[in-house]
């Protein structure tokens, strides 16, 4: 495991949110009040993009393809209310990382 794949779910674990799994990029987790998907876009110091910059439809393909394929996998046994987060992780060194957490973004596409 990355460094900033450890950044991203300490971050995540600090926000009440537990892995279950992981499909085509995303994060699985349950959360107090649902199931999140994270999408974690990561860019390096120094490069051009500060952040990574997804095309909003082509994010939200992702998001529905991560989805279709993890309940076809792992039938719900409840019903659950689903979410969709982003996680712009940029890493400024070995040990530093920046990170913006962009909750519900199916909900502004």
């Amino acid at each position: 495991m990355q460094n900033y794949e450890k950044a991203a779910m300490r971050y995540l674990q600090l926000q009440g949110y537990e892995q279950i799994g992981a499909r085509d990029g995303f994060l699985v987790c349950i959360v107090e009040n649902g199931m999140a998907f994270v999408h974690v876009a990561v860019t390096q110091e120094g490069s051009e993009q500060v952040f990574c910059k997804t095309d909003r439809q082509e994010l939200r393909d992702k998001f529905e393809h991560a989805m279709l394929e993890w309940f076809e996998d792992f039938p719900a046994d409840q019903d659950y209310r689903i979410f969709c987060d982003e996680l712009s992780v940029n890493v400024i060194s070995s040990n530093r990382a920046f990170i913006r957490h962009h909750q519900n973004v199916m909900e502004a596409m």
